[in-house]
């Protein structure tokens, strides 16, 4: 875990790098003065991945192949310039598997708002947010939910990347010392004015 981690940070710490498209000197061609518009941007989107296990006593982190999900969905926004996109969105999200126990939520619709720093040109780096509600159709409540991404934003109609939701899987069960997340690959297509410049 210790050397995903360490990727991870790499990864992060790369992003100004990965995202210069190099015609240019620097720092005249930076991120932020590359590829600027504004306008209507909307994504269609989905997702399959793994579950996770934060354990807290004492703290642990373990992947569950057994408990697998996919989600899809979209969000409509405005992109202001180059860098931020600001929207909402909603999603399905089901959870597969052997792992899934019988009390768990196991389908959910998450109406969420979306917070997205794109950093870079035709090849670029994004940084994703989106805190919501998710409705458990089971439960039939409503319980908090975030979810972070973070990959490649190319051209401005594909992206590819990586998504972390901590999501309220512990609901009705008696895990008090631990948190479930899932961690899968997200991929979407997007449309609008500024795509494909």
């Amino acid at each position: 875990m210790k050397k995903i981690a360490a990727w991870l940070l790499l990864l992060f710490a790369c992003i100004p790098a990965l995202a210069w498209g190099g015609d240019d000197d620097w720092p005249s061609s930076s991120v932020f003065n590359r590829r600027s518009y504004f306008g209507y941007r909307f994504f269609v989107e989905g997702g399959y991945g793994m579950g996770m296990n934060i354990k807290t006593q004492p703290f642990g982190i373990g992947f569950q192949p057994a408990l697998r999900y996919f989600d899809a969905g979209t969000t409509q926004g405005f992109q202001f310039g180059s860098l931020f996109y600001l929207g909402a969105g909603v999603s399905y999200l089901q959870l597969v598997g052997d792992a899934v126990e019988a009390e768990q939520p196991i389908r959910q619709i998450t109406p969420y708002a979306d917070l997205r720093f794109t950093f870079g040109s035709v090849f670029a780096a994004y940084l994703d947010l989106r805190p919501g509600m998710s409705y458990l159709l089971e439960n039939k409540s409503w319980a908090f939910s975030s979810s972070v991404g973070f990959g490649f934003d190319i051209a401005r109609s594909f992206q590819l990347g990586l998504e972390l939701n901590l999501l309220p899987l512990n609901i009705g069960t008696d895990h008090t010392t631990q948190m479930d997340a899932l961690v899968g690959v997200h991929a979407g297509l997007s449309f609008g004015g500024g795509c494909r410049r």
